[in-house]
C-alpha cells in the first residue's frame, strides 16, 4: 500500500506596493491562534491571516517568513513596555 502526496501549490510573496491589507490592526484583545497569549505578530497568507505571540512566531518565524504574503510585526512593542 503507497500513500498519496497532495501537492500544495506555492505562491511567492508579494511586494508591498501590491498588498492589499491595511494597515496593522492589532490590538490587545487579539489572541494567539496557538496558545492564546497576546498576539504582536500578524502572518497573512493570501486572504487568511494568523496571529502569533513572540514566543511562537519566534519559534516559527523561518518557515513564516517564507510562505507568508505580509508580516505585521509589534515584538518591538515589547521592548519598549520592559523600558519603561
Amino acid at each position: 500500500m503507497t500513500e498519496e502526496t497532495e501537492t500544495v501549490s506555492y505562491e511567492p510573496p508579494v511586494e508591498d506596493d501590491e498588498c492589499d491589507h491595511e494597515e496593522n490592526t492589532l490590538t490587545m484583545n487579539d489572541r494567539c491562534d496557538n496558545c492564546g497569549a497576546q498576539a504582536y505578530v500578524q502572518a497573512f497568507f493570501g486572504e487568511s491571516s494568523l496571529l502569533f505571540c513572540a514566543h511562537h512566531y519566534n519559534e516559527y518565524e523561518e518557515k513564516i517568513s517564507k510562505i507568508a504574503t505580509t508580516i505585521f510585526d509589534k515584538r518591538s512593542d515589547l521592548l519598549e513596555q520592559s523600558r519603561r
